[in-house]
């Protein structure tokens, strides 16, 4: 099995190198419908959608709403996943819808989670704490500006804590950075090669991670996906030279489409040897064979005299002769290589003149 990671040979490149996509994941619950964010990757867990005591008016009124009216209560807002590169800022409003219990407690903090669900907080903004309000009036729209110091893929989530009886926490206006750049790897097979085994160097293994494969235009062979791990891809490899793009797509939560990679790989036509001898051997004489390469040399023909004597021919020259020592009987082409694939022998792969046997004068007489 040929396993290929990124790319172990870079030979060619078929594509201009890929510009940095700077685009923005950006929601203003503006549709006003949970399933339509969700829709679109965002997770809610006791986080609604509503126009109460909005932080905008109009037909931008609608924001997330967490309930957080308890006694020990938490809610969660997840973004869908997101590739960072350590620019931009994270923006989004904020406030209480109400003031809450006087000696009660509130809190939003801010968190990156990885595919394997590990928090680092990022912001942390505390609305009442014991009689206080360390960073002013609860109910007032803060606007914040965090910027993105962090590389990675990564959901942002929203969490509020409160130990109160009456809380309701407000969000929107959502923008952050978002690195949509499809990863390029390269590669360069021989013509059917197969069981070519391709896996982004950016996958994961993360339980709810799963991978699509296909082919972008012709397809350039036959894909199976590794059981028990779709990360992996085996392609046999059609038997023709051509240029092909196979895509990793990576999808979590069942329906949401994660980072992409396209594999740009060349395939190389194998080399063929063909090979004539002598029409005319003189008993006794040595004899020339003539061979004729394709492909991308050097080449390497390994041959055998008369089943034995095997020898190698290394040569830049598409068109080459092998000298025959005198009183061989035949000659075995048994491999042949280029400089990246193995080929195969068209024709005879064994040779054996045709002796002529020398000319007599016969008895002379006096």
């Amino acid at each position: 099995m040929i396993f290929r990671l990124l790319s172990m040979y870079f030979l060619w490149c078929i594509a201009v190198a890929q510009p940095v996509v700077a685009q923005v994941v950006s929601e203003d619950f503006n549709h006003n419908q949970v399933n339509v964010s969700e829709t679109n990757c965002w997770e809610f867990d006791d986080v609604s959608i509503s126009s109460t005591s909005s932080i905008n008016s109009g037909a931008n009124a609608p924001q997330a709403v967490a309930d957080i009216n308890g006694f020990l209560e938490d809610a969660e807002l997840a973004s869908p996943f997101i590739q960072f590169t350590g620019t931009g800022a994270i923006r989004f409003n904020h406030k209480m819808a109400r003031d809450e219990w006087y000696y009660g407690y509130s809190n939003l903090t801010v968190y990156i989670r990885d595919v394997n669900g590990n928090d680092v907080s990022i912001f942390n903004h505390t609305y009442r704490v014991l009689g206080t309000t360390p960073n002013g009036l609860p109910t007032a729209v803060k606007s914040e500006n965090i910027a993105v110091t962090w590389t990675g893929y990564y959901q942002v989530v929203w969490a509020w804590s409160a130990v109160s009886s009456y809380t309701v926490a407000l969000l929107d206006d959502i923008t952050m950075p978002h690195d949509t750049t499809t990863a390029v790897e390269y590669d360069t097979v021989c013509a059917g090669e197969a069981n070519v085994v391709y896996q982004p160097v950016n996958s994961t293994g993360a339980g709810n991670f799963s991978y699509q494969w296909a082919f972008r235009g012709a397809a350039g062979g036959s894909i199976t996906t590794q059981t028990g791990n779709n990360r992996r891809a085996e392609i046999d490899w059609v038997n023709t030279s051509g240029d092909y793009v196979l895509r990793s797509v990576e999808t979590y939560n069942t329906n949401c489409d994660g980072r992409k990679t396209d594999f740009y790989v060349h395939v190389l036509a194998r080399p063929t040897v063909t090979a004539d001898i002598s029409d005319t051997v003189c008993e006794g004489d040595a004899f020339v064979v003539t061979i004729r390469f394709s492909g991308t040399g050097p080449w390497e023909l390994i041959y055998q005299i008369d089943g034995s004597m095997q020898q190698t021919l290394n040569t830049g020259l598409s068109t080459t002769a092998i000298n025959i020592p005198a009183g061989s009987s035949f000659v075995d082409l048994l491999s042949i290589n280029d400089a990246s694939c193995a080929g195969t022998i068209i024709g005879l792969a064994t040779l054996a003149p045709t002796y002529f046997t020398n000319p007599s004068t016969g008895p002379i007489y006096h």
